[in-house]
């Protein structure tokens, strides 16, 4: 059975097609599956009975408006699916602004109930803001519990066909990070795919936007379990202002990145683990994605700095990486630390690089192989990437030195066996 909900009707009325209610809530207590006709809802929605299907009758025209309420829409429930829906949400209580928020929520102890198969398609995510400070995120997927607290992961969410815009702090709270996608703690199955990422209404690079951020728990960084098993496919991230990262993960494994494009941001991926994160960022696979003039680095990932930890089995493979401009760091970036264990079992394959300055910077346990850069560095010399390097495996490439510079450089010729 079906409660159909219209700006039409009235929530006295009995949720027939003939006689619709006037609000999503009074539908949702009505039916596990809502029919929600055109229009502008004004309400926070809380979907808390599993198997519910909330869907907007002429997707693209309905709009569900939490406009001074912390979520637009709260799923603390299992097997939900939200289709067809535009989300706005402007200043929501206290320090937070959500869009949609998948809530596994958790008792003292850290121990959890569990959240399972949300899907989440065809939504339009807009107008996510926090006008007097605090966070505002579109869509977050969050899993406190931890683990060994008796805590069950939210597992197998799924984002498709979504579409991502501009979402705003104040400029008084400037530093803070704005994600439009979160995925905090014990989150395990995370699926992004089609979706596109906007950012193309920036005031101020100060805002610091990060179009998906994957992280162990800034919160309680030292108890909750890591994202994992998140696949990212098909999806376009496009700034016209450099605002950050566009995928950013931390403290998490099991990522597989593929069939994506990248323009215009700080950075396209970063992976990292701060020091303070129970768990290591690794089994990160990037693969057959392109960059498009991202102002510093199209991938960088690595031990930052002495206070990070290192990553382990980060792969890039079959990407193209292309900027018209020098930033002050390489489109493709492998870092370490100068002391301690640097990163370990990473490898580069693969790829194209063009760019003005130096094409790549790696250092660490790092096997590169087939590797084709187009660069403006030297004189006669096409295609030069420069390395500081340290417990490189180059495989099937010859090091020449840069003229006039004691510099390991790739040339073109060099990558083809001249």
């Amino acid at each position: 059975m079906i409660a159909y909900v219209s700006k039409s009707g009235s929530d006295s009325n009995y949720g027939t097609q003939e006689s619709p209610f006037l609000t999503i809530g009074r539908g949702l207590r009505s039916k596990n599956t809502v029919s929600v006709g055109p229009g502008t809802y004004t309400e926070s929605v809380t979907i808390s009975n599993n198997g519910t299907t909330l869907f907007a009758s002429s997707p693209g025209q309905t709009v569900i408006d939490g406009t001074g309420n912390t979520h637009a829409v709260l799923i603390n429930a299992s097997h939900v699916k939200l289709l067809g829906f535009e989300i706005n949400n402007v200043g929501g209580l206290g320090t937070r602004s959500r869009g949609v928020s998948v809530w596994n929520t958790y008792d003292v102890n850290g121990a959890t109930p569990g959240i399972q198969d949300i899907t989440v398609h065809n939504c339009v995510f807009r107008n996510i803001s926090r006008p007097l400070g605090g966070y505002a995120t579109p869509f977050s997927v969050l899993g406190y519990g931890d683990v060994a607290a008796g805590g069950t992961a939210t597992r197998n969410t799924t984002l498709s066909y979504c579409e991502f815009h501009q979402s705003k702090i104040n400029w008084i709270s400037e530093g803070i990070n704005t994600s439009y996608v979160i995925a905090t703690g014990n989150v395990s199955g995370f699926d992004i795919s089609y979706c596109t990422f906007l950012a193309t209404d920036v005031e101020d690079v100060a805002d610091r936007i990060v179009a998906i951020s994957l992280s162990g728990g800034y919160f309680y960084p030292a108890g909750p379990s890591r994202p994992r098993n998140v696949r990212l496919s098909n999806c376009q991230f496009v700034s016209t202002v450099p605002t950050l990262y566009a995928l950013y993960i931390q403290a998490s494994t099991n990522v597989d990145v593929y069939d994506c494009v990248f323009s215009g941001w700080n950075y396209g991926i970063g992976a990292f683990t701060e020091s303070t994160f129970k768990h290591k960022c690794r089994d990160v696979w990037i693969r057959r994605c392109e960059f498009y003039d991202n102002a510093d680095s199209a991938v960088i990932f690595g031990r930052f700095n002495n206070v990070y930890q290192p990553v382990e089995n980060i792969s890039v493979t079959d990407c193209v990486i292309a900027r018209t401009t020098q930033g002050t760091i390489p489109p493709l970036c492998v870092v370490n630390a100068s002391s301690g264990v640097g990163s370990l079992d990473c490898s580069i394959s693969n790829c194209t690089i063009k760019s003005p300055g130096v094409c790549a910077s790696v250092s660490g346990n790092v096997d590169v192989s087939d590797l084709l850069c187009y660069s403006d560095v030297g004189s006669g010399v096409q295609g030069v990437g420069s390395f500081a390097y340290n417990d490189v495996d180059f495989d099937r490439h010859k090091l020449v030195a840069l003229r006039g510079t004691s510099a390991p450089v790739w040339t073109k010729d060099a990558l083809r066996g001249g």
